[in-house]
């Protein structure tokens, strides 16, 4: 399953955003995950942020997902597969939390 660098924020309680830079062949782009939390989160900040997934088809589309906020790292899973996943920086260290919410990818070239 290929891994793919990028990044992760925060933009609100709510809303999250990931976005990775792909090069691969005909499949170069830009995928960007805008994701609404069914629940609020505390303000974090991330590095090492990876995405796993098996195939570039499954960067399109609306899906839910679920995982968790926690300590030192998080992780979103795609009810299609992809992984987002990574660390959260010091001091934003916060209590395990379960979420789940609901996201489109926006591809770009």
């Amino acid at each position: 399953m290929p891994q793919i660098p990028g990044t992760f924020y925060r933009q609100s309680s709510s809303v999250i955003i990931a976005t990775f830079v792909i090069s691969s062949g005909s499949q170069t782009g830009t995928y960007t995950f805008f994701g609404t939390l069914l629940s609020t989160v505390n303000p974090f900040t991330t590095n090492n942020v990876t995405l796993q997934y098996s195939d570039i088809g499954k960067l399109v589309g609306h899906h839910q997902f679920n995982g968790y906020f926690g300590e030192q790292k998080f992780e979103l899973i795609l009810e299609n597969g992809p992984i987002i996943s990574g660390d959260i920086n010091a001091p934003f260290y916060i209590p395990p939390t379960s979420i789940s919410g609901y996201g489109v990818w926006e591809p770009s070239d």
